[in-house]
């Protein structure tokens, strides 16, 4: 099924103030791991002159983005790569060309598996959801692997889980990225990392 969920509109908006403020007129945004493709579309709707690179492990992913961004009339404005995480970067040879690299990748904790609504865990493909034992291996190699792919002084956007911003935000200390800002979603809870390259 994919659902979005409303903290995602976040680094949505977040993604979207970082490229309002720059002033590279066509910046290349990246959604790794895709899902549905509502951020990438949202951001293709909202910010015409971006370049818009939307990747996904999975196959049937990938069919629904498609389907989404056709309905919304912006399949042309983005690619739609499969693959594992940052591999179709590579894959594409764009070490240091992204401005914005965005993720809402699966961030639950086995732990959590029987917590989570029925419908959500009975329906929704597994892998969109859960992120190792501890929820945070998505992190580990985005944080470890971005700053290979992004222009100096780019940016990572990441949605986070609940309780995860200390863990998240250690991982950031002493590597090639800083931490620039935490956003709340609208009950105080931190959603959203905003992380940038050494310029």
């Amino acid at each position: 099924m994919l659902i979005p969920r409303p903290e995602t509109e976040f680094l949505i908006e977040r993604v979207m103030k970082l490229v309002q403020e720059s002033r590279e007129s066509s910046p290349l945004i990246v959604d790794v791991g895709t899902g549905s493709g509502c951020i990438a579309v949202t951001l293709a709707k909202q910010l015409p002159l971006a370049r818009l690179i939307a990747t996904d492990a999975s196959r049937t992913a990938l069919d629904v983005a498609r389907t989404n961004a056709e309905q919304h009339g912006v399949l042309d404005r983005i690619e739609f790569l499969e693959g594992d995480l940052l591999k179709p970067l590579a894959e594409r040879g764009l070490e240091g060309a992204v401005d914005v690299l965005a993720s809402n990748p699966p961030y639950i904790d086995e732990e959590s598996r029987q917590l989570l609504q029925r419908e959500v865990r009975d329906w929704e493909p597994h892998d969109a959801l859960f992120g190792g034992a501890d929820g945070l291996d998505f992190y580990r190699r985005l944080i470890a692997e971005s700053p290979l792919y992004l222009k100096p002084g780019g940016y990572v956007v990441l949605e986070i889980g609940f309780s995860q911003v200390d863990s998240v935000s250690n991982m950031v200390k002493g590597g090639a990225l800083e931490l620039v800002d935490i956003t709340p979603d609208l009950q105080g809870i931190p959603r959203t990392l905003c992380l940038r390259s050494a310029a």
